[in-house]
């Protein structure tokens, strides 16, 4: 392991350890027979998200999930990073409707312009391999502490590595409604959005193998976002959903907090223990 491997090892050792010298200790261990989390990490890739949970919750590690700081969107035709990823994605259902709802919009507004596909596609962002490492040693080292774990996630370009994500899924809802069974054609336009959207298979795949590896240690899950479907798009809970698939979750929306995510985590329930209520 490398200096700076062991440095962080130590560093998460001191707020593993740091347990029992808790103001919360006490109720931590009555949280035992209650339904509530004790301890919990949290990835978000906004410096202010993170703040706000620090400073409304204790008893939660803070983890900064790097990021550009404009996401402009950029074409994927243009883009070295995206040009390499649709080529390692070969034939993509997603990226293929992307491009002809485009079309569709240039020859209807006679705009050529409107042909090429913008994306808001952050090459720095997301979870990597290192924060993957560190979220196991959190999980096998916050056994002991007493109480419910939880592990949360933001998701625009913490779990993904874009801000948004473009949809393409009006003419299959439409199908849908009409009473047509779409179920097979969503399931695979949604996998081919996922795989592009989290930048490549690799990464997806490393993903869904941490979701396993949280589950295995009865940690929930919560998705803590201020993505503006959330609550309201209804496909935006499928979408994070499948990414899941089949390991339940929660997803929380800090929208009506005015995406202040302390707030929101203080006004859940689950978060009683550990988060004060604004």
């Amino acid at each position: 392991m490398s200096s700076r491997g062991r440095d962080k090892e130590r560093q998460l050792d001191k707020v593993v350890q740091s347990r029992d010298e808790s103001p919360v200790r006490e109720q931590l261990v009555k949280a035992l027979d209650e339904e509530g989390v004790t301890s919990a990490i949290y990835f978000d890739n906004s410096e202010k998200h993170l703040e706000e949970v620090g400073e409304s919750c204790k008893n939660i590690l803070l983890v900064h999930v790097n990021e550009s700081k404009d996401v402009p969107g950029i074409d994927i035709d243009e883009s070295p990073a995206l040009r390499e990823l649709v080529y390692e994605l070969g034939p993509n259902r997603y990226i293929q409707t992307l491009r002809q709802k485009h079309r569709r919009i240039a020859l209807k507004y006679d705009d050529p312009e409107s042909a090429r596909v913008r994306v808001r596609y952050d090459v720095l962002s997301g979870i990597n391999e290192n924060q993957l490492e560190q979220l196991s040693y959190w999980l096998r080292h916050s056994r002991s502490i007493p109480g419910q774990k939880a592990v949360i996630f933001d998701w625009d370009r913490t779990l993904t590595k874009t801000e948004g994500i473009p949809d393409v899924e009006k003419q299959l809802l439409k199908e849908q409604d009409a009473g047509q069974n779409v179920t097979a054609e969503l399931r695979t336009l949604r996998e081919d959005m996922l795989k592009f959207v989290c930048g490549g298979v690799e990464r997806l795949q490393a993903l869904r193998h941490s979701f396993s590896v949280i589950n295995s240690y009865g940690a929930k899950i919560i998705v803590l976002t201020n993505n503006g479907g959330c609550g309201k798009k209804r496909q935006f809970e499928e979408w994070v959903k499948q990414l899941f698939y089949p390991i339940p979750i929660r997803i929380v929306c800090s929208r009506p907090f005015q995406g202040d995510k302390g707030k929101t985590l203080g006004a859940d329930r689950s978060f009683k223990m550990i988060c004060v209520s604004h």
